[in-house]
């Protein structure tokens, strides 16, 4: 007898996906300011991420599209609240490299996102391998950024 494979249904892979792209925008959000505040020793690190979160973004929205899904993305409350985190860190302590934590962090929480929506699309090939590459790529930042 042979192996079943179990395909989650279109919308549940479309939801997974959504949401992914959801807390990457978001991530996009905190980024877009940070990039215009940060001080020289943070800034090639800002501008690395916000460039490949935003490719990220734009292959997420492709492949919704191609599952059948919208891809009207404008983020979630949490844009706002990066946003903040942002501005309030550069008027009281400056964006410079001690920011770095705060990236680490706020991209570990984004791995984790991918982490979930992996899960939830086992079985669906094409978007496991492509969730699974982005949360590499998050992954390899994460290391190059803790040396």
């Amino acid at each position: 007898m042979a192996d079943t494979i179990n395909i989650p249904p279109a919308d549940t892979v479309i939801d997974a996906v959504e949401t992914v792209a959801t807390d990457v925008t978001d991530v996009i959000t905190g980024y877009e300011v940070m990039a215009d505040r940060a001080e020289d020793g943070l800034k090639p690190v800002v501008t690395r991420l916000l460039v490949l979160h935003q490719s990220h973004a734009a292959t997420l929205a492709d492949s919704v599209k191609a599952l059948g899904g919208q891809s009207e993305d404008a983020g979630s409350v949490m844009g706002l609240v990066h946003t903040a985190v942002a501005t309030a860190r550069d008027w009281f302590d400056g964006l410079d490299r001690s920011a770095i934590s705060v990236i680490v962090d706020g991209e570990k929480r984004l791995i984790e996102s991918y982490s979930d929506a992996l899960s939830r699309v086992e079985g669906h090939d094409e978007i496991t391998r492509l969730l699974a590459s982005q949360r590499g790529d998050l992954e390899a930042q994460v290391i190059a950024l803790a040396r």
